[in-house]
């Protein structure tokens, strides 16, 4: 028999594990209770538990409470009462803080294998990767402001927009890092980095090839085609930087990813929508008409003919 104590994060993730090979334990922010936490919402001897069972997957674990301030919740924010019974692998909350009790009996599951995602992670974050992509971007911008502003005597003021592309990138990566740490997920900066600056590289060669395709291929100027590509881009950028510094399933992924560029889209739709170019129905204003209708005078026959013989010598 024994008990085993997990504290764990909001997202399930171990942070610290305890074994101990007795029946009973305490828990608090004491230095004499068996699990101690560093919480100010947790007292001293917040509560003992206590093992029930016989260490199978069905083992119990009876919770005394020791007349705690804050007491003692579970995952769903129910308050227990003062002695309370789990099964193993239930999660408490004392505090701010988030226990797993479960026993060291249960068995647990199979390493998970590392998927091409974590080694494609790992090849983004080599040196000369780095450097690639570093200098790539660095080159590209440089194009790009030489060619926006090539009729500009003084450039210095223009390669400044170099520098924030740079201090954007950097930002960005720092955002990521701080969450893949906060989380105690995957927290490397230059992963995050690499994947913003070929996104970077992405959008900056589109800008300077799409001219080029577009006239070649005769199909116009088409600014809506701009923006989807600028969104599918971004989509696929935030879509990766989630994956790696957040373990969240899919569909979530894709649904927080696809906010903003679902936004865009609804609006860039309703704005073809109402262009003339687009509408099949010819744009006109009645304002006049239901103005004159609502004003107009009845007629007699004679008014009208003379109204008629007027406008005819008029003319």
């Amino acid at each position: 028999m024994g008990i085993v104590v997990e504290i764990i994060n909001r997202t399930g993730h171990v942070q610290h594990c305890q074994i101990f090979d007795k029946n009973s334990i305490t828990v608090g922010r004491a230095y004499t209770n068996d699990v101690v936490i560093a919480d100010t919402y947790v007292d001293p001897v917040h509560a003992s538990i206590s093992c029930s069972g016989d260490g199978n997957r069905e083992t119990d674990f009876t919770c005394q409470d020791h007349s705690s301030v804050n007491g003692i919740f579970d995952i769903k924010g129910r308050k227990q009462k003062i002695q309370s019974h789990w099964h193993s692998g239930q999660v408490i909350s004392l505090g701010k803080t988030l226990l797993r009790i479960t026993s060291p009996s249960i068995p647990v599951p199979p390493a998970t294998r590392l998927s091409a995602w974590e080694k494609a992670s790992d090849i983004l974050t080599q040196t000369r990767v780095i450097i690639f992509v570093s200098s790539l971007c660095l080159l590209l911008a440089t194009i790009d402001v030489y060619l926006s502003s090539f009729a500009v005597a003084d450039k210095a003021s223009e390669y400044t927009a170099v520098l924030y592309l740079w201090l954007a990138l950097v930002f960005y990566a720092g955002i990521f890092a701080f969450l893949g740490k906060a989380f105690r997920q995957d927290s490397r900066f230059w992963l995050y980095y690499t994947l913003i600056c070929g996104s970077t590289i992405l959008v900056m060669s589109y800008d300077l090839l799409s001219g080029l395709i577009f006239f070649n291929l005769n199909l116009g100027v088409s600014s809506w085609f701009n923006i989807i590509a600028y969104i599918l881009i971004i989509a696929l950028l935030l879509n990766f930087s989630i994956r790696f510094a957040l373990s969240v399933k899919t569909i979530t992924r894709i649904a927080i990813v696809s906010i903003i560029p679902s936004l865009v889209l609804i609006n860039l739709a309703i704005q073809m929508k109402n262009d003339s170019e687009f509408n099949w129905r010819p744009q006109y204003d009645v304002t006049a008409y239901t103005q004159t209708l609502y004003l107009a005078k009845p007629k007699t026959k004679a008014d009208v003919l003379t109204s008629s013989q007027t406008l005819y010598k008029k003319r």
